[in-house]
């Protein structure tokens, strides 16, 4: 959610994922003396560059259209930024509730990226450094289990080659 426009770089189809916003400990968002929000490094405090799918960029051109290098891409209504739970209420609850789907979040849909990527023999390193996760440890934790099926492919393959 905190993406400025000078974030994506549309020539070479990439994001880079810079700040995140600052919270106090107990998860509230801090702003600043003129109410604005604080943004802050990332989870992990590293920066990284993902490279962007063209359907999702030609989403994501008009919210970049007619702004300014330091304007946030996701705002409300008001021009301001755009609050999680805010997105949740006016955006994607509405949407998910047209196409039907039930309990399903934000989060969830990271969940699908990063299990789609898998099936697709994405390297779990080049999944966890989409995720942003700290470790590769942490993203075996939490997806390792989409692994267990491709067991006997491997060993299948494995076979063919020791039988060369």
């Amino acid at each position: 959610m905190a993406l400025r426009v000078e974030d994506f770089d549309l020539d070479a189809k990439t994001v880079a994922v810079k700040h995140s916003w600052t919270t106090d400990e107990f998860g509230k968002k801090l702003r600043d003396k003129d109410g604005n929000f604080i943004p802050g490094s990332t989870k992990t405090d590293e920066e990284r560059t993902i490279p962007l799918p063209e359907p999702t960029l030609d989403l994501l051109l008009p919210l970049l259209a007619h702004k300014g290098p330091k304007d946030w891409v996701f705002t409300g209504k008001s021009g301001g930024v755009l609050e999680y739970g805010q997105f949740r209420r006016a955006i994607f609850s509405p949407a998910t509730n047209r196409l039907k789907l039930v309990d399903v979040t934000p989060h969830t849909l990271r969940h699908t990226c990063a299990s789609l990527l898998i099936s697709l023999g994405a390297p779990i390193t080049t999944v966890s450094y989409i995720l942003g996760h700290a470790s590769v440890k942490m993203t075996l934790d939490i997806y390792g289990h989409y692994y267990e099926d491709d067991t006997r492919e491997w060993m299948r393959r494995l076979g063919s080659e020791l039988n060369k």
